[in-house]
């Protein structure tokens, strides 16, 4: 039986600027709604890269897969934070690794992750936060 994965990335964060120009911060949401069947390879979930204050980047990849017979969901994802010269940056300041249970029955589940810049300079951050529901996925007759 299909599922129906459905939930929300909501990505905080800020680029951390010295005296006495002000620091600039970011808020941004994502919705999410993927069906998945039993014995699928695990699918990607797509999370356009967040962008701000001219130096920060964060990148969320993130796969949902159905994980047995009952119907269960797993969602697993990489967060990363850049910060550098251009929001293009390859500097990569900070990574983690998450999994994140969703239980059939369309009861939430959520985590936070959250990453900062430790380096030289830092003082920026990003959280990200993911509530996601695992239902039964209907097909409509119309």
């Amino acid at each position: 039986m299909s599922r129906s994965i459905s939930g929300l990335v909501l990505i905080h964060g800020v680029d951390d600027e010295n005296w006495p120009w002000a620091d600039e911060p970011i808020d941004y949401q994502h919705s999410v709604h993927i069906v998945l069947d039993q014995g699928q390879p695990a699918a990607r979930v797509g999370i356009p890269p967040v962008r701000w204050g001219g130096e920060c980047r964060f990148e969320l990849d993130l796969t949902a897969q159905v994980i047995d017979a009952r119907g269960n969901s797993q969602l697993r994802g990489v967060a990363k934070l850049f910060e550098g010269d251009s929001e293009d940056t390859t500097d990569l300041e900070d990574e983690k690794s998450f999994e994140l249970f969703v239980p059939r029955g369309g009861r939430p589940s959520a985590t936070t992750v959250t990453l900062n810049n430790s380096g030289l300079g830092g003082g920026d951050w990003a959280t990200v936060q993911l509530s996601f529901t695992n239902s039964l996925f209907e097909e409509s007759d119309e």
